[in-house]
C-alpha cells in the first residue's frame, strides 16, 4: 500500500495522518485505492479511513447528456452542441458528468468558487455562447497538461495569505503561480531560473519562516528531475520581499555529487534542528543509493539558507532494507522522545520512521604554559616547558546533563615553521593523546623542550591543537549520543611568547657601535667591472636591540652583488640606482629579530658560483683511446660527445702526432663549483689506454662559465674573457717483444751441442795411453796458453 508516501501533522493536537495510496484491487482491471491512518501523540494508531476498500462495480456505468428539446436552439448551434458532446465524451470516459441550473443561486456560485482552483476566474466557466466551448476545452486541456495545483503552499506577509501553486509540466519546463487568497487574482508567475525540459520545476513547494515571526521569509521550489552530469534534482530558493513578491536569491540547493536520486522530491521546514534559533530545511532524495533513499538537512540563518548541507542521512544507515526513504517528510516536529529536542517523521515505502535529534554540544579549548614565557638569557641549553591542555563540554541551547564524549587531539609545536624551535623528543614535534570527558573541565599536561640555540627569540612559538569529537551513548537517554556543534573549529593556535629582557623598567636601551672599511680596487676603471669590498662591523654594548639593521648608500654606476657573514646572521636586500644623481641602497638586518647585548656581527662578500667544462678525447676513428669506454671525472657529469671537425685524421697525425678534439671524438663534462676567496679545486682524469703501440700527444681542454650578468672576468689583457686552457699529455705505448721462438731454438741447439760433446769425450777415453798423453799434453799447453 506504500504507507508513508504522504502524511501530514497537526501541531496543535500532535496528531499525524499517514496514507498509503497504492492498495491494488483486482476487478475486471487492477484498480488502486488508498487508506489513511491517524496516529495520536501517544503513537496509538486508529482504524483506517475508509474502513474498507471500495467494491468492484457490478456493471458498466453510462454517461447521459440531457438536452433541451423545446426547439429554441438554432440548427447551427445545435450541431455545435452535439460536436461538443462528442468531444467531451472522448475526453471524460469513466467520469460522472452532469449539467444543471443550480448555480444561478448566489450561495451556490460562492460554493463553486471555493471548490475551484485559484484564481477562480480562470477555473470557473459560465457558458453563454456555444462558440466558446472549443476555447474552454483547449484551456482545460492546457491546464490539465500543466498539472496546475500539483503542489500547494501558503505564504504569509503582513497578515495576508498567498496561495503558491506549482505546475511542473507547464510548457514542459514547469511554473509556479502566486495569488492572494482573499482576492483570487494571479499576482506573479515564477518561471524556472535555469529552464530545462522535463525538470518538473514546481513539483514540491515549501515556505520557510526563518525567525519564527509568522512571516514567510523564503520559498523553496524543487525540480527533482533536473539533470546534470553528476547529479539529479535541484531546489531553488526565493526571497519574499515587502512588496509581496518572490525574487530568486541565486541560491540553489543540491545533494551529494555522483547520486541520481530525485533530490527535491519532498521538502519540509519542521523545526530548528541545530538549536541556533533559525528554522532548518529537510530535503528528500528517495532514489539515492539505488532506491534506498536519503534526506538532507540544510541549516537556516538570519536571512538565508546555508547552501551546504550540514547532514546527510542515508536510509541504509537508519534501517537496512528501506525503499524510497525520504519520499515524504513531516511539515512540523514533535518531542516524541520527551528529551526537549525536536523529532521528525520520514516516510518510505511501507514504513514511517521517527528520527530523534541528537543533543548538540559546545566545546571550549584552553592551553596554558608553565613557565608562561620563554627565558632569553642565562643559558644556551634546551629549555623545558609544560603545556596544559583543557577541554570543557557545554550543552548548546538545551539543558540535557550526564553526557560524555571522547576527545582525540594532536599537538604540533611551532607549527608555522618548517625548521621548528621546540620538540617533545629529539626530531619530533608531534604528540597524540586522548581524554574521556563529561560536563566538567578536563585537562592533560605535556612537557616539551625549546631549543636554546634558536636564532629567533622574538617571534612566539605558535603551537597548534587539532582535535576530533566522539560522542558516547547515554544510557539515561535511550543510548543517544551527543554531537559537536556544526561549524566548530577543530584546529586552534596557542602562542608561547619569549621574555623581553629590558631590565626593571621593561624599556630596552641598546648601545650600538658600527665601523666599516674598504678593500679591493682603489681606483675604478671605466668600462671594467671591479670589486669594492666593504666590511661592516656592528656591536651592541647595551640591552637587547630589536630589529636592528644598517643601510649603506652607494652612487650611481655601482651595483650590489653579494654578501657573506663572518659572524652572526645577516639578511640583506638592495636596490641599485637607475638614474644619475641618485643613490643605490641596500639594507641589512642584523641577527634578526634580536641583536642581543654584548654581541657583535661582521660581514663580507659571499662565495662565487661557476661551471667548468672539461673535454677529453675518447675515440680515434673506430678505436677507443681508453680501456674504460665510460670514463668518469669525480664531481662532474658527462653532458655529450663532440664529433671531430677533421674526419680524415690519418694524414694529419702522420705530420703532427697530436690527438685533440679536432681529430678525435671528445667527451664533454660539466662541473659545478662554489669557491670562496683563495680556495682551489683540482680535477684528476685517470685511465688505461686501449692502444697497443703508439707515441702521441693527448690534448684535453677546460673552460670556465659563469653568470655574465653578475660577474666580469678581470685580466691584464684587453679582452676580459674567461680563460680556456689545454692539458697536454705525452703518451708512449711500446709493443712487448715475444722471445718464445728464440728461447725454444736455443734450448734445442744447446741440447744438440751437449750430445756432440758427450760423444767426443766417449771416444777419447776409449783410445791407447800414448794417445792419452798427447791429448793431455796438448790440453795442458792450451791451458798455459790461456
Amino acid at each position: 500500500m506504500s504507507l508513508g508516501l504522504s502524511m501530514t501533522l497537526d501541531p496543535q493536537s500532535s496528531r499525524a495522518v499517514v496514507c498509503g495510496p497504492t492498495i491494488p484491487k483486482n476487478c475486471d482491471i487492477t484498480t488502486y485505492n488508498g487508506m489513511c491512518f491517524k496516529i495520536s501523540s501517544e503513537n496509538v494508531v486508529s482504524k483506517s479511513v475508509p474502513r474498507t476498500l471500495r467494491e468492484c462495480p457490478s456493471s458498466q456505468i453510462d454517461i447521459a447528456f440531457l438536452m433541451d428539446g423545446s426547439g429554441s436552439v438554432h440548427n447551427a448551434d445545435f450541431n455545435k452542441m452535439k460536436a461538443f458532446v462528442v468531444e467531451m465524451i472522448k475526453s471524460f470516459i469513466d467520469h460522472d458528468t452532469q449539467v444543471g441550473n443550480a448555480f444561478n443561486n448566489y450561495q451556490a456560485r460562492r460554493e463553486l468558487a471555493i471548490i475551484a482552483s485559484l484564481p477562480t476566474n480562470k477555473h470557473v466557466f459560465k457558458v453563454t455562447d456555444f462558440d466558446a466551448l472549443d476555447s474552454i476545452r483547449e484551456q482545460l486541456k492546457e491546464n490539465i497538461i500543466a498539472i496546475e495545483g500539483y503542489s500547494l503552499a501558503i505564504a504569509t506577509m503582513s497578515r495576508t495569505k498567498y496561495a503558491v501553486m506549482g505546475a511542473p509540466r507547464h510548457k514542459h519546463k514547469g511554473q509556479v503561480t502566486v495569488s492572494r487568497i482573499d482576492i483570487p487574482n494571479k499576482l506573479q508567475e515564477l518561471d524556472p531560473p535555469k529552464p530545462q525540459i522535463g525538470s518538473y520545476f514546481g513539483a514540491e513547494l515549501c515556505v520557510v519562516d526563518l525567525n519564527s515571526d509568522s512571516r514567510t521569509d523564503l520559498l523553496l521550489v524543487s525540480a527533482p528531475t533536473y539533470i546534470e552530469p553528476d547529479q539529479e534534482g535541484k531546489v531553488f530558493v526565493y526571497t519574499f520581499n515587502r512588496r509581496s513578491y518572490f525574487i530568486f536569491s541565486d541560491t540553489v540547493l543540491v545533494g551529494m555529487a555522483g547520486q541520481r536520486g530525485r533530490f527535491g522530491s519532498s521538502l519540509a521546514s519542521p523545526a530548528d534542528l541545530n538549536g541556533d534559533g533559525y528554522m532548518d530545511v529537510l530535503i528528500g532524495a528517495p532514489l539515492e543509493e539505488d532506491g534506498q533513499g536519503s534526506i538532507y538537512i540544510f541549516n537556516g540563518g538570519p536571512y538565508e539558507i546555508n547552501p551546504t548541507y550540514s547532514q546527510r542521512i542515508a536510509g541504509l544507515s537508519v534501517q537496512p532494507g528501506l525503499r524510497f526513504f525520504g519520499i515524504s517528510l513531516s511539515q512540523s516536529s514533535l518531542d516524541q522522545s520527551a528529551d526537549s529536542l525536536p523529532d521528525i517523521a520520514v516516510g518510505s515505502m511501507g514504513a514511517v520512521l521517527l528520527l530523534r535529534s541528537r543533543p548538540i554540544m559546545y566545546l571550549e579549548t584552553k592551553v596554558t604554559y608553565n613557565p608562561s614565557k620563554i627565558p632569553t638569557s642565562g643559558t644556551d641549553q634546551s629549555l623545558k616547558n609544560t603545556m596544559t591542555v583543557c577541554f570543557t563540554m557545554r550543552p548548546y541551547n538545551h539543558s540535557i546533563r550526564g553526557l560524555t564524549a571522547n576527545i582525540n587531539y594532536t599537538i604540533t609545536l611551532d607549527a608555522k615553521r618548517q625548521k621548528y624551535r621546540a620538540y617533545f623528543t629529539p626530531k619530533n614535534r608531534f604528540h597524540n593523546s586522548m581524554m574521556n570527558m563529561n560536563m566538567k573541565e578536563t585537562c592533560n599536561s605535556h612537557p616539551f623542550f625549546i631549543d636554546g640555540f634558536s636564532e629567533d627569540a622574538l617571534n612566539p612559538l605558535s603551537n597548534q591543537l587539532t582535535f576530533t569529537f566522539e560522542g558516547l551513548p547515554s544510557a539515561t537517554l535511550q543510548n543517544i549520543s551527543p554531537i559537536l556543534l556544526p561549524g566548530t573549529k577543530n584546529t586552534t593556535d596557542h602562542n608561547l611568547d619569549f621574555e623581553i629582557n629590558c631590565g626593571r623598567d621593561d624599556i630596552c636601551v641598546d648601545d650600538l657601535r658600527m665601523d666599516f672599511n674598504f678593500s679591493g680596487s682603489t681606483n675604478i676603471e671605466v668600462g671594467i667591472m671591479q670589486e669594492i669590498n666593504v666590511t661592516v662591523f656592528v656591536e651592541n654594548r647595551g640591552e637587547n636591540s630589536y630589529n636592528t639593521r644598517f643601510i649603506l648608500s652607494y652612487p650611481f654606476g655601482l651595483s650590489y652583488r653579494r654578501i657573506i657573514s663572518k659572524q652572526g646572521r645577516v639578511e640583506c636586500v638592495s636596490l641599485d640606482s637607475e638614474q644619475k644623481g641618485s643613490f643605490g641602497e641596500f639594507t641589512c638586518h642584523i641577527s634578526k629579530p634580536i641583536l642581543k647585548g654584548n654581541s657583535q656581527v661582521e660581514n663580507d662578500f659571499r662565495e662565487l658560483s661557476f661551471k667548468v667544462f672539461i673535454r677529453v678525447p675518447v675515440m680515434l676513428g673506430d678505436k677507443s683511446i681508453w680501456t674504460n669506454k665510460n670514463i668518469e671525472i669525480p664531481d662532474c657529469v658527462k653532458q655529450r660527445d663532440l664529433q671531430p671537425v677533421i674526419t680524415d685524421f690519418v694524414e694529419v697525425i702522420k705530420k703532427d702526432r697530436v690527438v685533440n678534439c679536432s681529430v678525435a671524438v671528445c667527451a664533454e663534462f660539466s662541473c659545478d663549483n662554489t669557491l670562496i676567496k683563495n680556495e682551489r679545486k683540482f680535477y684528476n682524469i685517470t685511465g688505461n689506454t686501449g692502444l697497443r703501440a703508439a707515441v702521441f700527444q693527448l690534448v684535453s681542454s677546460a673552460s670556465l662559465d659563469y653568470d655574465k650578468s653578475k660577474y666580469v672576468f678581470f685580466s691584464s689583457d684587453s679582452q676580459q674573457t674567461a680563460p680556456s686552457v689545454q692539458i697536454n699529455t705525452q703518451v708512449e705505448v711500446y709493443e712487448e717483444v715475444n722471445l718464445t721462438k728464440e728461447i725454444a731454438g736455443g734450448v734445442i741447439g744447446g741440447l744438440l751441442l751437449l750430445a756432440l760433446i758427450t760423444a767426443a769425450l766417449y771416444k777419447i777415453f776409449t783410445q791407447t795411453p800414448v794417445q792419452k798423453e798427447v791429448v793431455y799434453y796438448g790440453w795442458s799447453l792450451g791451458r798455459e796458453a790461456l
